[in-house]
């Protein structure tokens, strides 16, 4: 009787736990979800055999979905997937089609206290504690077992989800560090031992997404003005994607992020003394020209236009005087020089997922047959890794990091800053910074008294969707 007693007990406990169980982050997307009804079980997630669940398959039922048996997949519908992230158990919702990830819901009481994020943090290299008195589970470290970056450098733990990144010696001593975010613009202020938030400026419309980020001094005033890119998505019934381009000119003035300009509608990068402005067109990528921009007192203004046949953002003025090199279509650097044919860089720099920017089709293309669900209606192109002179050299990214396969890999390898310098006719490549177990999304230099210095701005998702931190490093 005893024993029945406490077998009662037991699954009345697990039940109230099951009922009471909290799946707001998972309901919120299975809500706006419109793709296909159906839910595979990936790994060893026991939806059926989990008591924790029970109100969950009850939920997914109510929505409509349809539970399919494990080892099966579904091609347009949704995945689910338990993951155990120091010490904290997850239940991941996935796309099938491409392993995108929609949701991710505890599901159990987490074992750590979330940080708070605040405003100042140390950058000072971390140092071993002393193992704590009290019982309690230590904080997540990142640096073990197996680090992000070598031990000599500095890594700083970062709130949000910043894409793109600037630097510039701040007149105080110091670095003014610029993240550029999909909500916005901020400023850090580095000197040293700390990091504080300076500034923040956001979006001014509506708009989707993060897509570049350039800084330069086009007046020679030693305050630098920064180039904010972001695009809108529009997306109609039977008309595709559609990214609509949005930039701003900003400047730091006295803790404040001011605009410059009005929505430049271009996209924007520095040439060393001039901004230039590339546009869109209805159905292109890029028009062929672009502007020059010239600050004038009330706002900018264009003083003339140069023929350009690359994406502003696909190529850059080479190591060598003469030079210019170019992302081409297979992701080979290309070296090109008046009088002689261009030719590649025969160094692998990996397979880089950059921002997208959708271009709609002005004729929709068929995969296969002529149905109406069959249309392609946009094209899809990546924002090239960033290419940035310094010291008469060439400075890039190497991705040699992967996320793996869909649902059953694990990220793995390491990426990695590249120097390109022109050695008479040829082009040699090194690597001149220590590389990190982490996807650098983004870096800037910045030269110093004791020597070139590197920051990164690294995630743990290749898609900039993980944690973000900031790596300082130099030159080996």
């Amino acid at each position: 009787m005893r024993k029945i007693l406490m077998f009662l007990f037991f699954f009345v406990l697990v039940a109230s736990l099951a009922l009471a169980a909290d799946w707001s982050r998972l309901e919120r997307r299975l809500n706006l979800w419109d793709g296909e009804m159906d839910l595979a079980i990936a790994g060893e997630l026991d939806l059926f055999g989990d008591a924790r669940l029970s109100s969950l398959v009850d939920l997914l039922l109510e929505r409509g979905f349809a539970l399919l048996p494990p080892g099966q997949t579904s091609e347009g519908g949704l995945v689910l997937e338990q993951q155990t992230l120091a010490g904290e158990e997850l239940l991941l919702l996935r796309r099938a089609r491409d392993g995108a990830l929609l949701a991710r819901q505890p599901l159990s009481p987490p074992t750590l206290t979330a940080a708070t994020p605040v405003t100042t943090a140390s950058v000072l290299p971390p140092v071993a504690a002393e193992p704590a008195a009290a019982s309690v589970l230590p904080t997540r470290n990142l640096l073990q077992p197996t680090p992000l970056i070598d031990p000599t450098s500095v890594l700083l733990p970062l709130a949000g989800q910043p894409r793109g990144l600037a630097v510039w010696p701040a007149a105080e001593g110091g670095v003014a560090l610029f993240l550029l975010e999909d909500a916005g613009l901020r400023q850090w202020y580095c000197d040293g031992r700390q990091l504080s938030e300076v500034a923040f400026y956001p979006a001014p419309l509506k708009v989707s997404r993060a897509l570049s980020l350039a800084i330069g001094d086009s007046d020679g005033d030693g305050v630098p003005e920064l180039a904010a890119v972001w695009l809108e998505d529009v997306r109609g019934v039977y008309q595709g994607t559609n990214s609509q381009v949005h930039a701003w000119l900003l400047q730091p003035r006295k803790g404040e992020l001011v605009a410059l300009s009005d929505d430049l509608a271009g996209y924007l990068a520095f040439d060393g003394t001039s901004w230039l402005r590339q546009q869109r067109s209805d159905y292109q990528l890029f028009e062929p020209v672009v502007e020059v921009l010239e600050r004038t007192a009330d706002g900018v203004r264009s003083v003339g236009q140069r023929p350009l046949t690359d994406w502003l953002y696909a190529r850059c003025d080479g190591p060598a005087q003469g030079q210019q090199v170019v992302w081409n279509a297979t992701g080979r650097l290309e070296v090109r020089q008046q009088g002689s044919a261009p030719r590649p860089l025969l160094l692998d720099f990996g397979l880089h997922q950059g921002a997208a920017v959708f271009v709609a089709l002005e004729t929709p293309e068929y995969r296969s047959g002529f149905s109406r669900d069959d249309q392609v209606l946009d094209r899809r192109y990546l924002l090239p890794r960033r290419l940035l002179p310094m010291d008469g050299a060439l400075y890039s990214l190497i991705r040699g990091r992967s996320s793996g396969l869909p649902l059953i890999g694990s990220t793995a390898g390491q990426d990695r800053l590249v120097r390109i310098r022109s050695m008479g006719e040829q082009l040699q490549a090194d690597e001149p910074f220590a590389p990190v177990d982490a996807f650098i999304l983004d870096f800037a230099l910045l030269p110093t008294a004791s020597g070139l210095q590197a920051v990164l701005l690294l995630n743990e998702k290749e898609g900039g969707r993980g944690s973000a931190y900031l790596a300082l490093q130099r030159q080996r």
